[in-house]
């Protein structure tokens, strides 16, 4: 038993201590023996390696508890350093022996001097690396193939411990595994794997493991790609070594791995920042909350009770890596791309039903996944967008530079006559397309209110969505616009709609109802002015991003018609009496939330006239655009009704809007456009009648060619 497993452990040992020492010997005998002995004999050496590879892996996961820990610590650290010496950069840089202490080394449970030996050993690997000596070979096309050969004999059964963490009738092979999380015995192998694998990683990244460029990343084929199969191991290893605590702490195994993808993603890895996105999941725009757990709030615990706590910490450390520099422009794009399409398939799954009541989510575990608990808790998520922003930010970014480079590329590839330009030009173009259709469909989602029984709310806050349209308003190409601006009009008529519906009173004309209208409670009065901030944005946008759309003239008509006839029915009203026309003048609404008339607490309820508001709005958006004369032309009706309203704030707004357009110049220069345009009808009338006078005369030259044709014909014939 014990016993036993003591003396495995110090074979292991003693085999790494073997390895450290005499690896670049042992490798340059393999290439002597193929000189002198035939092709088709096995090399002992390479033998002896796998022999070797396949003892350290069954002892890494050998089944048992405490017993077998140190047994199943050796196995790890004899894979890994056989990965390590067989690397490219491993040959010398790792062969030197463990030292103890300075000039000090363990052998056979005892301390020696190895100073002398040291000198020695390292003689023997300069001889090794100048190609003296016996390892004249050591720089030879046969040692560089057999080193390869090992090097990949050792990542196989890396990946074979990985295949063995995610295989979970192994894992229930183990008597001391439990439902929720490994074993402490098999997280503590775990953690030893992750912190070697960073060595490993150390030791690689500049050759094995060097980062592939990002449009041939998909065009390769993943078994010859170190780096994305090293990737996966280092996902599955996050993925399983759950802490004993559940999945409410990250485990040290996997903050070592997080941390791992994180340092490849800024070393040019765009395999490892996708990773790291994939991991991140729905935890980038949804946030989880056990229906079951305790409202309050405990030191120490997760910010989201419940929630996929692995999922958040990494979606947080994507957040922040996007909008750094060190990742790769083309991996930020992806990225957000993934992420968005993340979320279009969530929102249209039929297995997600959001609550119209509480905008969330209720989610039953899957009686048959293993990983989860047997227990019928429901889980309620809620939709939070705080770490999708960023994301967003740092992706649109990125897509933009992109943009920049794909008229270059597109021109590059047709003037060159090699694959991997057109592949270049092609992955860009289907990246490109691909976020742009999911970010419209996102907008489109965020400018859709959700209905629910007691008024009509937007799924999230209202900075959030500015900050988003803002930003894709910015980065957007040409050639989406039409897409993007005819989003932001609907986005601008639903906001109307919302803060419309906020300001119903009844259909009761009983004095209590229009009491209601008076007096709004806070929430309510948020949510009007949540409306007309996200109609702002819209409206601003849709100025910027097609100034010549009948949309934008369609929207602002509709809007200052509609506050002419609020100012007319209001006029009637106090004209006949009713004092329940109550004026709006001295209320000034802020798009930053604030008031500029000083209010006391209890006088805070005064209503908000959606029909006024907005056409404020759309006076300010068209005042700040110099370039949209001809659109305020066409609202000129419009406008001087306005000036002549009972609202002062009305008629100071369409009144500036008119001063800055200098009319008499417009209609003069409208007039000699109709003048040009009247010179160059005639001009085409007298082209066109020319036209069909020679049209005339060669109709006439025809017929007399048809006739002299047909009496020919008929001489001939005689004849």
């Amino acid at each position: 038993g014990k016993q036993w497993f003591s003396t495995q452990v110090l074979t292991l040992r003693g085999l790494e201590r073997v390895l450290r020492q005499f690896f670049s010997a042992l490798l340059s005998t393999t290439v002597l023996d193929s000189r002198h002995s035939s092709s088709d004999e096995s090399h002992w050496f390479e033998s002896a390696w796998a022999r070797i590879l396949d003892i350290a892996f069954q002892c890494a996961t050998q089944a048992g508890g405490r017993e077998v820990l140190e047994l199943r610590l050796a196995g790890v650290d004899l894979v890994v350093l056989c990965a390590l010496l067989s690397c490219r950069a491993g040959i010398v840089a790792a062969t030197t022996p463990a030292r103890v202490g300075t000039n000090m080394e363990v052998v056979n449970g005892a301390l020696r001097s190895i100073q002398n030996e040291s000198k020695t050993n390292q003689s023997r690997s300069d001889g090794i690396e100048d190609g003296t000596s016996d390892g004249s070979a050591a720089n030879s096309p046969e040692m560089e193939a057999c080193r390869q050969e090992l090097f990949l004999d050792a990542f196989d059964v890396l990946e074979r411990f990985r295949s063995h963490l995610e295989d979970d009738k192994a894992q229930a092979k183990d008597e001391y595994s439990q439902s929720l999380c490994i074993e402490s015995v098999s997280l503590q192998v775990v953690t030893k794997l992750s912190q070697g694998l960073v060595k490993l990683y150390e030791c690689c990244k500049n050759d094995e493991m060097a980062p592939r460029t990002h449009e041939l990343l998909y065009s390769s084929d993943d078994e010859d790609d170190t780096e994305a199969r090293f990737v996966a191991i280092v996902s599955t290893v996050i993925r399983k070594a759950v802490g004993d605590s559940g999945p409410r702490y990250l485990s040290q195994a996997q903050r070592v791995g997080i941390d791992l993808l994180h340092d490849m993603a800024f070393g040019s890895s765009s395999r490892a920042f996708e990773t790291l996105a994939d991991i991140g999941g729905e935890s980038f725009f949804w946030q989880q909350s056990s229906s079951q757990a305790d409202d309050t709030n405990h030191e120490g615990s997760a910010e989201y009770e419940g929630s996929d706590f692995l999922g958040y910490e990494v979606a947080k450390v994507v957040a922040d890596a996007i909008v750094s520099d060190g990742v790769p422009t083309g991996s930020k794009a992806e990225v957000l791309c993934t992420i968005l399409s993340v979320f279009c398939s969530k929102q249209l799954s039929s297995s997600a039903q959001l609550d119209s009541s509480q905008h969330s989510v209720e989610h039953q575990h899957d009686p048959e996944d293993s990983s989860e608990s047997n227990s019928t808790e429901k889980i309620i998520g809620k939709i939070c967008f705080d770490l999708f922003v960023p994301v967003v930010k740092g992706g649109l970014c990125a897509a933009h530079l992109l943009e920049k480079k794909h008229h270059d590329s597109v021109l590059a590839a047709k003037k060159s006559h090699f694959d991997d330009d057109r592949m270049k030009t092609e992955w860009m173009n289907l990246l490109l397309d691909d976020i742009w259709k999911r970010m419209i469909q996102f907008l489109s989602y965020l400018m859709t209110p959700l209905k629910s029984p007691a008024k009509e709310r937007y799924a999230t806050d209202t900075r959030t969505i500015l900050q988003i349209v803002s930003c894709c308003v910015s980065r957007i190409p040409s050639r989406k616009r039409p897409y993007l601006g005819s989003i932001l009009s609907q986005g601008a008529r639903q906001a109307l709609v919302v803060s419309k519906v906020q300001t119903v009173c009844s259909s009761d004309d009983s004095p209590s109802s229009r009491e209601v209208l008076l007096q709004w409670s806070n929430s309510f009065r948020e949510d009007v002015e949540d409306g007309l901030r996200i109609f702002n944005a819209c409206f601003i946008s849709l100025c910027k991003v097609q100034p010549e759309s009948s949309m934008l003239l369609s929207i602002a008509k509709s809007v200052l018609k509609e506050s002419i006839d609020f100012s007319e029915e209001k006029l009637r009203r106090l004209s006949s009496g009713d004092t329940d026309a109550f004026d709006l003048s001295d209320y000034d609404f802020n798009l930053d939330g604030s008031k500029e008339s000083e209010e006391s607490e209890e006088n805070y309820t005064t209503s908000i006239s959606v029909a006024v508001e907005s056409a404020l709005i759309v006076c300010d958006a068209l005042h700040s655009f110099p370039n949209m004369i001809d659109q305020v032309i066409e609202i000129f009706p419009l406008l001087c009704q306005l000036t002549n309203t009972n609202n002062d704030r009305l008629r100071r707004k369409a009144g500036a809007l008119l001063g800055n357009v200098d009319l008499a110049a417009n209609i003069g220069m409208a007039n000699r456009r109709a003048e040009a345009f009247e010179q160059r009808a005639l001009k085409a009338e007298k082209i066109n009648a020319d036209l069909m006078e020679q049209n005339a005369v060669l109709k006439y030259e025809n017929e007399e060619l048809h006739q002299k044709l047909a009496i020919y014909s008929e001489s001939s014939v005689i004849t």
